[in-house]
């Protein structure tokens, strides 16, 4: 999804919600900034990051979707509709294969019966 999709894409009612919230602390950063007296550089300070915040929050919020895209589509990976890929963080035992290196219960081994980092 390029960025112009991205931002023409409905977004959650939470970061609408936010996205207003940044539209408003952006205004009154602008506002204090671009004030045609003398303010104090601490208030001037305030301003800027007030302004700078109201921005990075409006445009977060804008570009955050409702729609949720699979990070492999079956078409580009070669899968079959509907399956997907292993996940990286599931144990080689639990995805079915063998640990050989692995230490047998009650066979005298002077190894531990917790497999070791390098064996997973």
């Amino acid at each position: 999804m390029n960025l112009v999709k991205r931002a023409k894409a409905p977004s959650p009612k939470f970061f609408k919600v936010l996205r207003n919230i940044g539209l408003a602390l952006a205004a009154v950063g602008g506002t204090i900034l671009a004030a045609p007296i003398a303010l104090p550089v601490v208030l001037t300070t305030v301003g800027g990051y007030l302004a700078v915040a109201g921005g990075v929050l409006t445009a977060v919020s804008q570009l955050t979707t409702v729609e949720e895209e699979t990070p492999y589509p079956p078409e580009k990976s070669g899968l079959k509709a509907g399956l997907r890929p292993l996940d990286p963080s599931t144990p080689r035992k639990a995805r079915g294969r063998l640990n050989t290196g692995q230490a047998q219960v009650g066979t005298g081994s002077s190894q531990p019966d917790v497999p070791q980092d390098d064996n997973w």
